[in-house]
């Protein structure tokens, strides 16, 4: 998932400010790398909240991620 600051200003090859794995794996966790902020696994769901936040649900890691918006 790649992510802009600043959406008004967008355009096509732009470089993204925030980068966002996903891996999915079969059913094990063995073998995979360690979570961090911007690597997600089997993320299942999200949602914005009224201040413009991004949350994930990584279910992979069993966690929710906020990102707070740009």
């Amino acid at each position: 998932m790649l992510g802009w600051s600043d959406a008004g200003r967008f355009r096509a090859g732009a470089a993204a400010d925030r980068v966002l794995e996903f891996d999915r794996p079969g059913g094990t966790l063995e073998g995979f790398p360690q979570p961090t902020a911007s690597r997600l696994l089997r993320p299942t769901g999200l949602a914005f909240d009224a201040d413009g936040n991004l949350y994930v649900a990584d279910t992979g890691y069993n966690r929710v991620l906020r990102f707070d918006r740009p």
